[in-house]
């Protein structure tokens, strides 16, 4: 899982999903395994981990929260956290295979198996550190038949310190009998209100996509200043806006640490998100944005693929 941040007040919305959390970080009736689900960036991920992160630390605030200062919730921050296992969809299948969860019969040559322990293991020793062992099953939906029947038996009778989060897109495509277990969250999209700058509503538009926005605020305040520049500013100035907007690339990418690339690329697709609710009715603007993202997936040079950009928006 990303190292998003690991605190309910970073998220917009999700009202309802928040206040399960703390009842369940708050509550000593005996949660086990919470689902989360919702669509693409509703904030699944950021709240699995600021349950784990509860649920992880050895001296929990009074509400439940990790204390965020202990070696638990650092080791957790920093992703070396040793009682915490985050389980993804692997290979070129991308299911969660059984071989995840116990040994199978040849499971030393299956190059589709990922560099875990076995689940089922993993929850048979006690946490070497933390409060409770966590293991994070992101996009469940992936767990085959197979999968899901080995993990039913942990699900029903876990250990004392064992706990399970699993999140989805897709939440009928879970197993009925995996769903049944968990307590199930639903995720919601925020209303429009839940914004707190224009610089949100353009380029987080979700809850997870707001955490990175605020995250990383001055550098999307910065991008979104600069677009709006040029409804205004004269054609000659495209080469000094590109220049900019390099910069803000640039800087994105030593600060989210993402090679030169994808910063470019995570550039590129915020400004297609800055056309497509300023200026829905310029298709060509958008045709121009997808060319310059064609370009540098395909490691065209980025002045040139930033030049042709802004002539194209300031010319319109």
């Amino acid at each position: 899982m990303s190292s998003c941040a690991t605190d309910l007040g970073s998220l917009a919305g999700l009202d309802h999903a928040k206040r399960a959390v703390e009842r369940v970080l708050a509550s000593s009736f005996g949660v086990h395994a919470v689902m989360f689900y919702g669509p693409e960036g509703a904030g699944k991920s950021q709240l699995a981990r600021v349950l784990a992160k509860g649920w992880l630390c050895p001296t929990p605030m009074p509400s439940g929260m990790g204390c965020g200062e202990c070696n638990v919730c650092k080791s957790f921050d920093n992703q070396r956290a040793v009682d915490f296992l985050s389980v993804k969809p692997w290979g070129p299948t991308r299911l969660i295979k059984v071989s995840i969860m116990h040994e199978v019969p040849g499971w030393q040559d299956d190059k589709d198996r990922p560099p875990y322990p076995f689940v089922l293991e993993y929850f048979r020793t006690r946490p070497l550190m933390a409060r409770h062992k966590v293991v994070v099953f992101e996009d469940a939906e992936r767990m085959n038949g197979a999968t899901a029947n080995a993990f039913l038996k942990t699900l029903e009778e876990p250990a004392d310190s064992a706990k399970i989060i699993l999140t989805t897109r897709e939440f009928a495509r879970v197993m009925p009998t995996v769903r049944s277990r968990c307590m199930c969250v639903a995720c919601e999209l925020p209303e429009t209100g839940a914004w707190e700058t224009d610089a949100e509503r353009v380029f987080g538009r979700s809850p997870g996509g707001v955490a990175h926005v605020r995250e990383h605020r001055e550098l999307f305040e910065r991008l979104y200043d600069l677009l709006e520049r040029t409804r205004q500013e004269p054609w000659g100035s495209a080469f000094k806006l590109a220049e900019e907007c390099r910069e803000v690339a640039e800087d994105y990418a030593k600060k989210a640490d993402l090679n030169a690339r994808s910063s470019q690329v995570r550039v590129l697709e915020a400004v297609g998100a800055w056309l497509a609710q300023e200026a829905p009715h310029r298709p060509e603007l958008l045709r121009s944005l997808a060319e310059a993202h064609r370009r540098t997936l395909g490691n065209a040079q980025a002045p040139t693929t930033f030049d042709n950009l802004f002539l194209d928006l300031l010319y319109h």
